[in-house]
């Protein structure tokens, strides 16, 4: 077989190969040459013809006289155009006019070939067209990988041309919540304000757009910050590249670095509200979580070391603000205290109010803004630790001297105490055997306990210190201390509602 047959066989496997001429004699005879090199030829006498095979058939090239009976050839041309831009149209004409060429050219006509047409001319012709037809195919696939690599990638990317922006890739979008191109381009989408201020990091500034600093420095690296679409604060490094002969070309690329946990370094004051901001936004969507399910939450509240401990329905979330409804007695500690615990199944641990912004005693309901998390709770306490009655008196001694000064307790559980006193014995350390005697007041009458203890903690503040000693009761102290608690609970209850 002919190498170049071969070759052209090759190229034409999996094409097909339309011809149209409304000669039947001339029209078999091209027809047996095209099926040596190509598998699948088929012929139409007229442009009607050949345009509903097209339609019901995928065809790479197209070989066509101009003048046929009925439909015009540049109808039948456009018409395969609109549904197949990439199919290679080539014409062959007895007629060597210019109107006719011009018309071929804005068509996009492949080739122009006069009759009579040389084979080799024929075979040359359909070798350029398989051979453009394989270029383009393999361009797209490069553009459709260089598209995925663009868009896919790990790092977010944002070109610009000049100062302004022309495309994001799909990582970018994703990231601040867009679903098209266009609508970063919006009014309220202002790129100035993308990158958050946070100390030794690039942003914004009185005198400096970001942008400019960033179109200044090509190739410098800058720490960034941004509010990713789902409120989460992210740590990303940006670098700007200019594109080679293309200087008005800027493309921003965006790593980002969270995981490392850098940020606390550069600025610990604004990272600790960032995590505030986070954990109350998670906060808000858990408490949205049990309203959805019409549950219930529990509100802690001590008065004096007394826990007061009430179920609350959500009522409303409005933002960031909840609104709890629960008993009139809750809302009277919470007044009273201006702070209360939250808890719930579905909490990891309790929520801490930190402000309540009212109380409506009407209604019942209480409403709140600022909330985080506590890793320790009074709900998880094994022992109830009250605030003792001032008539109380305790003695302590270190080393077998007495601590010296006047010493308060705190508060008082069955097993520790927590006393308050104005200097610290010398060389006394967290461990050390403390030896207490307490005297407490149960309805009028005196409990007397002898106890030793070991120093749990020492907490210090501007005008004293804080001792939290632990012990363990037995017999008859244990007997007293139990009844001493069991009566406090009581008259601190009525001291509560007599408020």
């Amino acid at each position: 077989m002919d190498p170049k047959i071969a070759h052209l066989r090759e190229l034409y496997l999996h094409h097909t190969i339309l011809f149209v001429e409304d000669n039947r004699g001339l029209r078999e005879n091209i027809v047996k040459i095209l099926k040596t090199i190509c598998p699948k030829v088929h012929a139409a006498e007229n442009g009607e013809s050949a345009l509903s095979y097209f339609i019901q058939n995928k065809v790479s090239v197209v070989i066509t006289d101009i003048h046929m009976p009925g439909m015009d050839w540049t109808e039948m041309i456009v018409n395969m155009k609109l549904l197949e831009p990439s199919t290679r149209i080539i014409i062959l004409s007895a007629h060597d006019e210019k109107e006719q060429l011009h018309q071929a050219i804005d068509l996009h006509v492949f080739a122009y070939l006069l009759k009579p047409t040389q084979l080799h001319q024929v075979l040359h012709t359909l070798e350029q067209a398989a051979v453009s037809i394989k270029n383009e195919e393999n361009q797209l696939i490069l553009h459709t990988l260089l598209h995925d690599v663009f868009h896919y990638q790990n790092n977010l990317l944002l070109m610009f041309e000049g100062e302004k922006p022309v495309l994001a890739n799909q990582r970018f979008l994703d990231f601040i919540g867009v679903d098209t191109f266009n609508q970063l381009l919006l009014p309220e989408m202002v790129l100035d304000t993308l990158l958050l201020e946070h100390d030794n990091f690039l942003f914004s500034t009185p005198e400096k757009s970001w942008l400019q600093e960033t179109f200044e420095n090509p190739g410098k690296l800058f720490h960034t910050k941004m509010e990713r679409h789902d409120g989460e604060y992210r740590h990303l490094i940006m670098k700007a590249r200019t594109i080679p002969e293309k200087e008005a070309y800027t493309i921003l690329s965006f790593d980002d670095v969270t995981e490392l946990q850098l940020m606390a370094i550069f600025d610990s004051k604004t990272h600790a509200a960032d995590k505030r901001l986070k954990e109350s936004k998670t906060i808000i969507s858990l408490f949205k979580i049990i309203h959805d399910n019409a549950a219930e939450v529990k509100i802690f509240n001590v008065y004096k070391g007394l826990p007061i401990i009430h179920a609350a329905a959500i009522i409303n979330i409005e933002e960031n603000r909840i609104t709890l409804k629960s008993l009139y007695s809750q809302l009277k500690i919470v007044q009273l205290v201006k702070t209360m615990l939250i808890t719930s199944e579905i909490f990891p641990q309790a929520v801490l109010v930190k402000s309540i912004s009212s109380l409506n005693f009407d209604e019942q309901t209480i409403s709140f803004e600022q909330m985080e998390f506590v890793s320790e709770s009074i709900d998880q306490r094994a022992n109830i630790r009250l605030e003792p009655d001032p008539k109380h008196t305790i003695t302590l001694f270190f080393q077998g001297h007495k601590v010296a000064g006047d010493l308060r307790i705190v508060d008082l559980s069955i097993c520790s105490l927590k006393v308050e006193l104005m200097a610290l014995p010398a060389g006394i350390t967290v461990g050390d055997d403390i030896d207490i005697n307490m005297v407490l007041s149960t309805n009028n009458l005196p409990s007397i306990i002898h106890t030793r203890g070991k120093l749990y903690r020492i907490d210090e503040t501007k005008r004293s210190y804080y001792l939290i000693v632990l012990f363990e009761l037995h017999g008859i102290d244990y007997k007293a201390l139990t009844n001493y608690m069991s009566e406090r609970q009581m008259n601190l209850i009525r001291e509560f509602k007599s408020q």
